[in-house]
């Protein structure tokens, strides 16, 4: 790995962890695949595990190392998934409350609004508007790892609103 693109990275640079993880990522996606033989599940856990890197980069001790720290994480994500005992469902309990009209489920309404705007919108974008998250990241001028983590987080949010209102 090239340790100025690893340092640049470190300070903030996305595009030096963009070209660090272009050349990773089919490697990193096989490896995932590789341990929770489900190809959706392997590439969302390889998403997420290159989210947390860019977001816990800090904590690189050797940038010389980071290929395998970044396997680390992915590993790490795979054995997390593996213990999720029940089947894999990207929109498992909010799909359905959220395309009913909201008159209907004011509990929903309440829940959406408790999250924040850049959250919301994507909320929106994907489940009202059903687009893609290619779509939602060319509209919104994000990459797609950043749609997938607000999504990621505001389904996260959305479930926990809902469990404490019973929902």
């Amino acid at each position: 790995m090239d340790e100025v693109l690893v340092a640049r990275a470190r300070a903030g640079d996305r595009e030096a962890f963009e070209v660090l993880i272009r050349t990773e990522a089919p490697s990193l996606l096989r490896l995932a695949m590789a341990i929770v033989l489900d190809r959706e599940r392997a590439a969302d856990v390889a998403q997420d595990a290159l989210v947390a890197a860019w977001q816990q980069l800090h904590q690189l001790r050797d940038p010389a190392r980071f290929d395998a720290w970044l396997r680390r994480i992915v590993i790490n994500r795979s054995r997390n998934a593996l213990r999720e005992r029940r089947p894999y469902r990207l929109t498992e309990g909010i799909v359905p409350a959220v395309s009913m009209p909201l008159d209907e489920r004011p509990e929903i309404e309440a829940a959406l609004r408790k999250l924040d705007p850049r959250h919301r919108e994507v909320v929106a974008l994907f489940y009202l508007e059903e687009r893609t998250i290619e779509e939602i990241a060319t509209v919104l001028g994000l990459p797609t790892g950043t749609v997938k983590s607000r999504l990621h987080t505001a389904r996260a949010r959305l479930r926990e609103s809902l469990a404490v209102t019973g929902g």
